[in-house]
């Protein structure tokens, strides 16, 4: 890059750097919620998720692990951007699914638990139609 390409380079960022610090600022001052949030996290001791306030009170059940001895608890818990929902990782209907784990959601009410990926979960399976399939198996080459 040629010497007078460099000092352009230069020159118009350090005029930009001036104008922005010379611009008034936008900042939004941050004040304080009136709800604090919650966090929701897994125990240990049963693979159950809970919701804990940021204090420490008002410890509640949201979700039973269905195999609490399962060696895997959910995992990569995420709140929806608006507090509406919790996504989770879990591997408890692994028997009913072509793959290890899905993902699953609920609502901080208890209410609205669903899978995600890989529907229908276990529990609506049953009430899907059933149909049969009949097969014609032939053994070829094998002694008599």
């Amino acid at each position: 890059m040629s010497t007078r390409k460099v000092i352009s380079l230069v020159l118009v960022a350090m005029l930009l750097n001036i104008a922005f610090a010379s611009a008034p600022s936008r900042r939004v001052p941050v004040v304080a919620a009136a709800d604090p949030g919650v966090i929701a996290y897994v125990r240990r001791s049963t693979h159950d998720i809970h919701l804990i306030s940021p204090d420490g009170a008002d410890d509640r059940l949201l979700w039973t692990a269905p195999h609490p001895k399962s060696p895997w608890p959910a995992y990569a818990l995420a709140w929806r951007p608006d507090g509406g929902e919790l996504a989770f990782s879990s591997d408890h209907e692994e028997t009913c699914s072509y793959y290890e784990s899905d993902v699953y959601a609920i609502r901080p009410s208890v209410a609205g638990y669903r899978r995600i990926t890989n529907a229908p979960a276990c529990a609506t399976l049953a009430d899907l139609p059933k149909g049969s399939v009949t097969v014609d198996v032939s053994v070829y080459g094998t002694p008599g």
